[in-house]
């Protein structure tokens, strides 16, 4: 599950400046009455500005009309522009689908575009013929023609700059919905890669029980395995669970091993008051467990303990998993096999660069430490 130069962009990351952006973008796109309150606080200004250009000139000409008539007409003229930012959203929305043709989307903007400008050189006609006492007596068409040729230009200007903007926020919004898409895919493959691995270890485990004649413990670790089974698809939709469930999701697990080892396996987990309500991701412990158990470990011949602990420090959640190391002669066969190859990749996902799985093998006293570092997170499942 290794990622490639290709969908490095995905898996990189997001800036929150980057998240700030998208998010504003998604509730712009939703909102047509943020869109007019964009176009009419943008055409306020831009009227305002070419108001008082066209005053002076029109002062030059010894034209007498006032300035705050002819910011009323410029407000009026930009203002169709602010009601033309809804109409684009909504006609984006309408023609971006996979099976509209290049050729459709621009007979759509053309259209939409011959609109918006006949409306504007008829609007432009009667404030010009009303500021103007000279245009007074000219054919209402004459005037009319006059402005078209005029105006288009910037019409086309100021429209292509709109369906800019707006084809760009929509774009920003498709690509981080996409990468979300992407990342949610990725980790339901990672957690139906890591169920089936945690069952059948977990069955071995019952097997093992039933070949040495311990009819009843293997009874009693089916019972445990299909409670560890119900709580899987209970959370099956769920990336992160409370911390007190993982705990008993691991200590179901654990029984389950002690049952094959008896008194050769000594477990202990402790968790610092207050946590049982922090958000960790599911199945992020008992991977952990199961690497100690069988690659740490020596409980075969002879015994061994395991540690498990829950502590915040520095503003995040700590995860450590301790075991008592396997015989000394033997070098430590610890890694990041298919179980922690998963986790890693999915801790990655879900927090990108705010965590850490660390992997301290032959620590003084101890064994091999596997450490993970989250964000500090209240489940919010309740």
């Amino acid at each position: 599950m290794a990622s490639t130069p290709d969908d490095a962009w995905i898996l990189s990351p997001r800036d929150d400046g980057v998240q700030v952006w998208v998010t504003r973008a998604e509730r712009w796109l939703a909102s047509p009455g943020r869109q007019l309150a964009t176009g009419l606080a943008a055409a306020l200004v831009v009227a305002t500005v070419s108001a008082a250009n066209l005053w002076l000139n029109w002062r030059g000409f010894h034209v007498p009309v006032s300035y705050g008539e002819v910011l009323a007409a410029e407000g009026v003229e930009w203002g169709l522009w602010a009601l033309v930012l809804p109409l684009l959203v909504a006609l984006e929305r309408r023609i971006s689908g996979a099976g509209t043709s290049f050729s459709r989307k621009a007979v759509a903007h053309l259209v939409l575009l011959f609109v918006v400008f006949l409306v504007q050189a008829v609007v432009s006609t009667f404030l010009n013929r009303w500021l103007d006492p000279d245009l007074a007596g000219t054919p209402a068409m004459t005037v009319f023609a006059d402005l078209a040729v005029l105006k288009l230009p910037g019409a086309v200007a100021v429209y292509a700059l709109l369906a800019a903007a707006v084809w760009m926020a929509r774009s920003m919004v498709r690509q981080e919905r996409l990468r979300q898409d992407f990342l949610d895919a990725r980790l339901s493959t990672l957690r139906a890669q890591l169920q089936p691995h945690f069952l059948f270890n977990t069955l071995n485990t019952t097997a093992s029980l039933i070949r040495q004649g311990s009819g009843g413990a293997a009874v009693e670790s089916l019972v445990e395995l299909s409670d560890l089974l119900r709580r899987s698809l209970r959370a099956r939709n769920r990336e992160q669970v409370s911390l007190a469930e993982e705990l008993h999701f691991l200590r179901t697990y654990l029984s389950i091993q002690k049952r094959r080892f008896g008194e050769r396996l000594q477990a202990e987990v402790s968790v610092e008051e207050g946590l049982e309500e922090a958000t960790v991701p599911f199945l992020v412990l008992q991977p952990l467990c199961e690497n100690a158990l069988r690659h740490g470990l020596d409980l075969d011949r002879g015994t061994g303990e395991l540690r498990v602990a829950a502590f915040r420090r520095n503003g995040e959640l700590v995860l450590q998993v301790e075991d008592s190391g396997g015989d000394p002669g033997e070098p430590p066969t610890t890694g990041f096999g298919i179980g922690l190859d998963n986790l890693r990749e999915r801790l990655r996902h879900l927090y990108g660069p705010a965590q850490a799985l660390e992997l301290d093998e032959g620590v003084p006293g101890v064994g091999t430490r596997a450490t993970v570092r989250l964000p500090f997170q209240l489940d919010d499942h309740g």
